[in-house]
């Protein structure tokens, strides 16, 4: 990833929730369009992702922004999985933070009208 940004640093952001996602394209596209991309959990295990507390999200997310890193920092993992921490804070859901291009091995676009998740 050399491109994108966030709480959490440089990486490719996606979430389970279809209205986050939604809000995020709104945000940076003024569109509502959003991908849906499907992992078995094997797989999805397989890519040994970072997972952060809530308490570590608020942590690197306050470090991440004091240093002016939201647009650089790296964990060096190809996933963290962390709570949606940010100033408006969004209960119960979560982004997951590719850092390596590994995600584009499961991005296989269906022909179907609407799309679930969730960039």
């Amino acid at each position: 990833m050399s491109q994108g940004g966030g709480e959490l640093g440089r990486g490719f952001y996606t979430t389970l929730s279809l209205n986050t996602a939604r809000a995020w394209a709104w945000h940076k596209h003024q569109s509502r369009t959003v991908l849906e991309i499907t992992i078995s959990d094997r797989d999805f295990e397989d890519l040994d992702p970072l997972i952060l507390s809530r308490e570590q999200a608020y942590y690197y997310r306050k470090v991440i922004k004091t240093l002016g890193q939201t647009r650089s920092y790296w964990f060096h993992r190809n996933l963290v999985w962390a709570p949606i921490v940010g100033d408006r804070m969004i209960k119960g859901e979560e982004q997951f933070k590719w850092e390596s291009k590994v995600w584009l091995v499961f991005f296989k676009p269906q022909p179907r009208k609407n799309f679930t998740l969730l960039f």
